[in-house]
């Protein structure tokens, strides 16, 4: 990407540390019941919104978002196909870089991995605490393992 590049897209580094762990059938049915109330997932500001998720005519839809609104519908579901659907979905298939999710995919390397469904915005959605991170500590330790060896361990009392 060039310094003065106004559109920068995901490195290759970032697009293959993303998680293809799929995010399962309780989330998928948690976020259905919470599009079903109305409450329309995605971020809805200016210009390019990215991916989002909604139930509008009894259907839940897959949409891009520009300007906060859907302009371009790309898939439709009755209930049980969309949760069988996002279930099956991961932060690395609804990326946009991975050509085997047709409904996501696109060459254009600044939508991949803009604004996309991800297992953390759809827990946020939900409106669940975020994950742990681990002790404060661990990264620190990694790093003193990683350069001095790892720290003797206590005798047992």
């Amino acid at each position: 990407m060039a310094d003065d590049d106004p559109y920068p897209q995901a490195t290759p580094r970032e697009l293959r540390r993303l998680s293809a762990e799929p995010f399962g059938e309780e989330l998928a049915r948690r976020v259905a019941n919470r599009l079903s109330t109305g409450k329309p997932f995605g971020y809805f500001h200016r210009e390019h919104c990215g991916d989002g998720l909604a139930y509008l005519d009894r259907r839940y839809q897959l949409h891009e978002l520009l300007d906060g609104s859907p302009c371009e519908v790309r898939e439709r579901w009755r209930k049980d196909e969309f949760v069988a659907w996002l279930a099956r979905q991961s932060d690395r298939s609804c990326s946009r870089a991975d050509p085997s999710a047709p409904e996501f995919y696109t060459e254009h390397g600044w939508l991949q991995n803009n604004q996309t469904i991800t297992r953390a915005r759809l827990h946020e959605f939900m409106g669940d605490p975020p994950p742990p991170k681990g002790k404060p500590m661990d990264g620190v330790r990694r790093w003193l393992d990683r350069w001095l060896g790892p720290a003797p361990k206590a005798p047992p009392p």
